[in-house]
């Protein structure tokens, strides 16, 4: 197999489907986050709220665990969605856009400008108070509705410029990843921390003796959840540590499946030609489909298959309920009064602001200095929507929103307000530079 195919089965196929699944999840995501906020301001609010704060226990001889559906939603669900983007991640970095300084090099120092600019503004309408804690919320990109809007813009949006945003985000989260361990831990039980590094220890194991079956990391890495959530670091960590040591590597290579899954479907072309007995020639098909079965399993890596299968599940069902969980904003005369403070003030002018800024400074910078370049096929216009869609902060914005302001409860619902705000006018900046870009013409 040549290695321009090769390319094809390693980076294209995975980025396409992660682009249509995102992009499709960004359209249910806004259906969802405008379902919330309606419910949150008529006689049903009641109820959600009476929902999501109903307490869930989990107990066991002396052993209780105990939490809101909120909580669980935000501590346990969001654990599998960061194992999805670690996994993301990982096969960016081992086959991917990250896989060569070359290519990746723009992007991400892109995704770092776009962090570094939105946290200073933010900084500079809050340091000295102790709101500065929130510092990290507008620099979070979300990638399922900046994706879900590139897509919506057709042909004024070049595959090179879904590429790069794709690329941005990916590393935008692993920043936001980096920033949660780092930054919005709280106080540490060691007891726990020392159980939580002995069963991060058996899955390191588990990736040195290169054991395939993923089920075993599963269980191992419940238990590691379970102590991370006791330790004080964050538990959605787990779902990162066991993306990274899942073997990557698959057991034969994209040559040999092509020359087996040949044989497999002549030796099927010889069964149907056959003159033998209607029960042998069944046995034989059956025989060959399991061959084929075992071939398929084994061209994919554990990553590989364990992304496939919760990609959708991410995308459809937990990525939406996060949303409507935790979109429930009541608007009033208070929230509106509010939006002018420094908190919101700094979260709207850091996603409005702040993301296009750094993005497109750090980029052209790279660019000007001779160390990367922009693909031709992308224009300043499409470049500067691109910018202004990474300010759509949503998902990961309220996830570090309930962290960092946890045990300032008063100041979350300031915070949500804004983000919805801030990622709403950066959407419409966007969609309006994206409409009045003019159309390519399409190839005859």
């Amino acid at each position: 197999m040549n290695l321009s195919l090769k390319k094809r089965f390693r980076i294209i196929t995975p980025f396409l489907r992660f682009f249509e699944t995102e992009s499709a999840s960004g359209i249910i995501l806004i259906i969802v986050t405008l379902f919330a906020l309606l419910i949150a301001n008529s006689p049903l609010y009641p109820h959600y709220h009476h929902f999501f704060e109903t307490p869930i226990k989990f107990s066991y001889d002396n052993f209780e665990i105990k939490n809101t559906t909120h909580h669980w939603i935000n501590d346990g669900l969001m654990t599998i969605f960061f194992l999805l983007v670690g996994l993301e991640i990982k096969r960016e970095i081992a086959y991917g856009e990250l896989s060569s300084i070359k290519k990746s090099l723009v992007p991400v120092v892109a995704a770092v400008g776009g962090m570094i600019v939105p946290s200073l503004i933010f900084t500079y309408f809050n340091i000295g108070l102790p709101t500065i804690k929130g510092w990290a919320i507008p620099t979070a990109t979300d990638i399922a509705f900046s994706l879900g809007i590139l897509s919506l813009m057709g042909r004024r949006a070049p595959y090179a410029l879904k590429v790069f945003l794709a690329t941005l985000a990916i590393v935008d989260d692993l920043l936001a990843i980096i920033v949660i361990a780092v930054f919005y831990t709280a106080t540490i039980n060691l007891n726990a921390l020392v159980l939580s590094s002995i069963f991060t220890g058996i899955l390191a194991f588990f990736s040195l003796l290169k054991i395939r079956n993923i089920l075993p990391y599963i269980i191992v890495g419940f238990f590691l959840w379970l102590f991370l959530l006791q330790s004080g670091v964050h538990s959605t960590l787990t779902g990162v540590i066991i993306a990274f040591l899942l073997p990557i590597k698959s057991r034969i290579n994209y040559e040999q499946f092509y020359n087996k899954s040949l044989g497999i479907v002549n030796s099927l072309k010889k069964i149907t030609e056959s003159t033998e007995s209607t029960k042998e020639i069944e046995y034989q098909y059956k025989s060959s489909i399991q061959s084929l079965e075992q071939i398929c399993e084994a061209v994919q890596s554990p990553s590989e298959r364990l992304e496939h299968s919760i990609q959708n599940w991410v995308a459809f069902f937990i990525v939406p309920i996060f949303a409507f969980a935790n979109s429930g904003l009541v608007i009033n005369t208070e929230t509106l009064t509010q939006l002018g403070n420094p908190v919101s003030l700094g979260i709207i002018l850091g996603l409005l602001v702040g993301k296009p800024l750094g993005i497109i400074s750090f980029s052209y910078a790279m660019q000007f200095l001779g160390l990367g370049k922009i693909s031709k096929d992308i224009h300043f216009q499409q470049f500067l929507g691109m910018g202004f869609l990474c300010g759509i902060g949503f998902t990961v914005a309220i996830f570090v929103s309930e962290l960092a302001y946890k045990t300032s409860p008063e100041y979350i619902d300031n915070a949500k307000a804004a983000i919805l705000l801030g990622s709403t006018l950066a959407t419409l900046v966007g969609i309006i530079i994206f409409r009045i870009t003019p159309k390519p013409k399409r190839a005859s």
